[in-house]
C-alpha cells in the first residue's frame, strides 16, 4: 500500500511541475544597470584578494622596519579562550613571511606577564578565558613597540622591546595594570612628533615623549564623524596622507536603508546573520576632527591598519571576519589602496565589472564576412575564435543569432562579452531590448559554457541551453555554465540558462574551485540534475568562492531528482559561505530527496529577501523549501511570500539560537522575519530538528525569539495560473515588509520608494513592489 501511495504522490507532483512552463523574460540593459548600481552601492567592489600565508590570524597590523624588513602580528591563537602569547613575522618584500622570536613567540603570559590579573585563567560563562587581542607591532623612534588587549576585562597595555631588536624581549610601560580598560589598541605618530595611544571605538591620548605613560592625565579625545556619530564599533587605526588625517574603524554593516554607517550596531542578530565587518574611514585636516561622514573603504576589511610599503604603495591590512561573506575568513591579507578623486582611501579595483567607450570591440555575427571583426559589416563568426583574440580590456559585441554548441572561456582578464544587438547599433546604450543570441549544446554537448582562471568577466545577454553531461566530462557534473575561480568578480547579466541536464549535480551551473559568480536579471528554467542541485550547484572550497548571489532572477521549472532542485550549496574548506537570493522568482522548482529546493550544508548560510517562492515541490518528509545549514550557519528569510508550496515543512534547520562566546546572551542563528505564508501544503512551516519541534502557524512562529511579524494570507497575484505574480489591491503583502534587509528597486526596476535611504514606511513583500494599477 505505500509503494502505491508514493507512486501516485510522484504521477502528481510530476503533473503539477509539467504545467505552465514559463517563458524568458530577460530584462531591459537599462533596468539591469539599475540593479547593478543599487548592488554595488551595498555590496563596494573588492578586487580579489588572497592570504598572505596560511595561519589563524585576526586583526592583522603591519610595520616597516630597519634594513626595508617588515613586520606582522595579529591575535593568534583561540581568540575566545586561552591564548599564550604574542607571534610576530618578519618579510623582506611583504610576500615571503618567516616567524620570529623563541619557540614561535615574542611575549608569553608565563614569560613575560608583568602582574598576576594579566596572567591569570578565568572562566567566564563557561569557557576558560585568557586570550591576548590585536596586539600591533610599530617602529617608532627607533625601537619596537607593542600595544595589546588581554581578554576578561583586564583592558589593554603597551609593550617596549628593551633591545630595540622586534623579537625582543618586551617589557609593559605600566607594570601594574592596563594603561586603559577598553580594547584593540594602536599607535599613531603624529607629524609634529607626538604619539598617540589609541583604543576602543577612537579614545585618543598623547603619549609622553619617552613614550613610558600618558603626557597628562586629561580624559580622552573622542573624535566623530560629521553626523555625529563614531566612526566605527571598533579596531581603530590612524593613517596620514597629503595633510589629512584618516580615522578608521571597523563597524558591522547590513544591507539595509543608509541610516547611518552604525546602523543596526546594538542589535547583535543583524551583525551576525548577515551583516559584513568593514572599514569605515572618516577624514579631516586636524586629528582631533571635525571629521567628515564615514565611509564604506574596505568591504570586509574591518579592524585593519593602513601603511605606505617602502615602494610607496598604500597597503591596508585585511583578515576576513564576517563570517558569511568575507573571500576567506581568519587569514592575513593586503590589498592595495589608492586616492580617488575626492581624496578618500579606496582599494584598487584593477579593472571594471562593465565595459568602458574607450574599450575596443570586437563585433561577431552569422551576418558578417568573417575578415577582422572591426565592424558589424566585417564581422567574426565565430564567437570562440573572437574570445580567443580578445585581450584585455576588450567588449564583444555579438548580434542575434546562433554561434555554435560551445564556447569556451580560459585564463581571460578584463573581457566584456555582451549579446543581443540588431547587427547595427554604434554604442552600447544602443541595445535597446535584447535580441537572442545563443550558445545551444544541441543535447551534444557536456559544458555549452566552460569559464576558467578568468577574472573581470562579463558575460551579459547570452542564452545557455542544451547541455547534456551524461558523464563524459567532470563524471557527469555540470552542463550549461561550468565556473572555476574569478572571486565576485564574474557577472552573469541578462542570460537565460535553460534546458540542461546533468547526469550528477549543477545541470544548470556548476560553481566551484574559487568561483563567487553575481547572477543579475537572469532566467534559470527548465535544468535538470539527476543527483542535487538543478538550477545550481556551489562547492565554496577555495579562497574568494563563498559568496555567490542572484538578484532579480527567475529560477523557476528546475528539478534534482536527489536534492536541491533550485540550489545545492556546500561549504568544506570554510565554516560558513552565502547564498543569495534578493528579489527573485523561485516558482515550480521539485526536488524528490528529503533536502528541499534549496539545501545549505555544513554551515553555509542562506540569505533571502523580497523572493516570491511558489508551487514548489519537496517530499512529504523533507523541506519543501530549505534545509538550513546547521551552527554556525546565520540564515535569514526576509520579506518574502510563500505560497501553494508542498513537503512536511517549509524550512528546516538545526539550530535556531546559540550562545554568544563573549556573553550570555543568546544568538538567533536563524531569523524569519516579515514573510507571508499561503496555502503551502505542508506539516508545519518550520522545523526544528534539534528539538524534533515544530512551529505550524505564523503565530507559533512569532512567539519564537528568533522570529517576528510573519503573517497568513492570500497574496492576491494578479493571475498565477499564467505565472503573473505581481500584486492586486487588497493583497496581505502590501506595506507589511520590514526594511532590514530591504533592496531599492523590484523585480521589474520600479522603485521601492523615491526616498529609500530615509524612509520609515513599511514596504511590500514579495519580489515586486504593488504599483496601484
Amino acid at each position: 500500500m505505500q509503494r502505491i501511495e508514493s507512486t501516485l504522490f510522484l504521477i502528481f507532483i510530476l503533473i503539477i511541475f509539467s504545467k505552465n512552463e514559463l517563458k524568458s523574460q530577460t530584462l531591459n540593459p537599462q533596468v539591469s544597470a539599475m540593479f547593478e548600481n543599487a548592488i554595488d552601492s551595498i555590496e563596494p567592489t573588492m578586487p580579489n584578494v588572497w592570504p598572505l600565508f596560511k595561519y589563524h590570524l585576526r586583526d592583522i597590523a603591519v610595520c616597516k622596519g630597519p634594513e626595508n624588513k617588515y613586520y606582522l602580528t595579529g591575535t593568534t591563537d583561540d581568540n575566545w579562550g586561552v591564548a599564550e602569547g604574542i607571534r610576530v613575522w618578519e618579510s623582506p618584500d611583504l610576500k615571503n613571511w618567516q616567524i620570529i622570536g623563541d619557540e614561535g613567540f615574542v611575549w608569553t603570559f608565563e614569560k613575560d606577564a608583568s602582574n598576576e590579573a594579566q596572567r591569570r585563567i578565568k572562566r567566564t560563562n563557561g569557557r576558560l578565558v585568557r586570550g591576548i587581542w590585536a596586539p600591533e607591532i610599530h617602529y617608532i623612534n627607533n625601537n619596537f613597540w607593542i600595544t595589546y588587549s588581554v581578554s576578561g576585562g583586564y583592558g589593554s597595555g603597551l609593550l617596549k622591546s628593551t633591545t630595540g631588536k622586534p623579537e625582543g624581549p618586551y617589557e609593559d610601560v605600566k607594570k601594574d595594570g592596563s594603561m586603559v580598560k577598553g580594547i584593540d589598541a594602536t599607535l599613531f605618530k603624529d607629524v609634529d612628533g607626538t604619539v598617540w595611544y589609541i583604543w576602543g571605538p577612537g579614545n585618543m591620548k598623547k603619549l609622553k615623549p619617552d613614550m613610558m605613560g600618558f603626557a597628562d592625565t586629561e580624559p580622552p579625545v573622542f573624535p566623530k564623524d560629521a553626523s555625529g556619530k563614531e566612526v566605527g564599533y571598533e579596531g581603530v587605526n590612524m593613517y596620514y596622507k597629503n595633510g589629512l588625517y584618516y580615522l578608521m574603524a571597523a563597524e558591522w554593516n547590513c544591507e539595509s536603508p543608509k541610516k547611518g554607517h552604525v546602523f543596526g550596531n546594538t542589535d547583535l542578530n543583524r551583525r551576525t546573520a548577515d551583516g559584513r565587518y568593514d572599514c569605515m574611514i572618516a577624514m579631516a585636516e586636524n586629528i582631533t576632527g571635525p571629521y567628515s561622514e564615514a565611509y564604506i573603504a574596505i568591504p570586509h576589511g574591518g579592524h585593519n591598519m593602513i601603511f605606505d610599503d617602502f615602494d610607496g604603495n598604500i597597503q591596508a591590512t585585511m583578515f576576513g571576519n564576517d563570517e558569511a561573506a568575507a573571500q576567506w575568513r581568519e587569514n592575513a591579507a593586503l590589498v592595495q589602496m589608492k586616492l580617488d578623486d575626492k581624496n578618500r582611501l579606496v582599494p584598487v579595483v584593477p579593472f571594471p565589472l562593465a565595459a568602458t567607450e574607450k574599450m575596443p570591440v570586437i563585433y561577431v555575427s552569422e551576418k558578417g564576412d568573417n575578415s577582422d571583426g572591426k565592424s558589424w559589416k566585417t564581422a567574426l563568426t565565430s564567437l570562440q575564435k573572437a574570445v580567443e583574440l580578445a585581450k584585455p580590456e576588450s567588449q564583444i559585441w555579438i548580434a542575434g543569432g546562433n554561434y555554435g554548441n560551445v564556447l569556451r572561456i580560459e585564463g581571460k582578464t578584463a573581457l566584456y562579452i555582451y549579446g543581443g544587438f540588431k547587427g547595427v547599433e554604434e554604442k552600447l546604450s544602443d541595445r535597446k531590448l535584447l535580441t537572442t543570441t545563443k550558445i545551444d549544446g544541441q543535447e551534444k554537448t557536456a559544458h555549452v559554457l566552460t569559464v576558467t582562471n578568468s577574472e573581470y568577466l562579463r558575460i551579459d545577454g547570452l542564452t545557455i541551453t542544451g547541455g547534456k553531461n551524461t558523464g563524459q566530462k567532470t563524471d557527469g557534473n555540470g552542463a550549461g555554465i561550468w565556473l572555476e575561480n574569478g572571486g565576485e568578480s564574474v557577472r552573469f547579466v541578462n542570460c537565460t540558462i535553460s534546458n540542461n541536464y546533468a547526469l550528477k549535480n549543477g545541470a544548470g551551473i556548476y560553481a566551484a574551485n574559487g568561483a563567487s559568480p553575481l547572477f543579475v536579471g537572469c532566467d534559470i528554467i527548465n535544468n535538470e540534475a539527476n543527483l542535487n542541485g538543478g538550477a545550481v550547484y556551489v562547492n565554496c572550497n577555495a579562497d574568494n568562492g563563498y559568496h555567490t548571489r542572484f538578484y532579480n532572477c527567475n529560477i523557476s521549472n528546475n528539478k534534482a531528482q536527489a536534492n536541491g532542485g533550485i540550489a545545492w550549496f556546500i561549504s568544506d574548506l570554510k565554516q560558513t559561505g552565502t547564498l543569495r537570493f534578493i528579489n527573485c522568482l523561485l516558482n515550480n522548482n521539485f526536488t524528490l530527496l528529503e533536502g528541499g529546493n534549496i539545501v545549505m550544508n555544513g554551515g553555509s548560510t542562506l540569505l533571502m529577501s523580497h523572493c516570491t517562492v511558489v508551487n514548489n515541490r519537496g517530499m512529504s518528509k523533507g523541506a519543501a523549501i530549505s534545509q538550513l545549514g546547521r551552527v554556525p550557519a546565520q540564515n535569514r528569510i526576509i520579506n518574502s511570500i510563500f505560497a501553494n508550496n508542498y513537503g512536511a515543512a517549509l524550512f528546516v534547520a538545526d539550530a535556531y539560537e546559540g550562545s554568544d562566546p563573549t556573553s550570555a546572551r543568546e544568538q538567533q542563528w536563524t531569523e524569519i522575519q516579515n514573510n507571508l505564508f499561503f496555502n503551502n501544503k505542508t506539516l508545519s512551516l518550520c522545523r526544528y530538528s534539534y528539538k524534533a519541534a515544530d512551529f505550524k502557524t505564523a503565530q507559533e512562529l512569532n512567539a519564537e525569539n528568533w522570529a517576528a511579524d510573519n503573517l497568513e494570507g492570500n497574496p492576491h497575484f494578479v493571475n498565477p495560473d499564467n505565472s503573473n505574480f505581481k500584486l492586486k489591491k487588497g493583497s496581505k503583502a502590501i506595506g507589511t515588509g520590514t526594511l532590514k534587509n530591504a533592496f531599492p528597486v523590484d523585480f521589474f526596476g520600479e522603485k521601492r520608494f523615491t526616498d529609500f535611504d530615509t524612509t520609515t514606511n513599511k514596504i511590500d513583500i514579495g519580489f515586486q513592489v504593488f504599483s496601484g494599477k
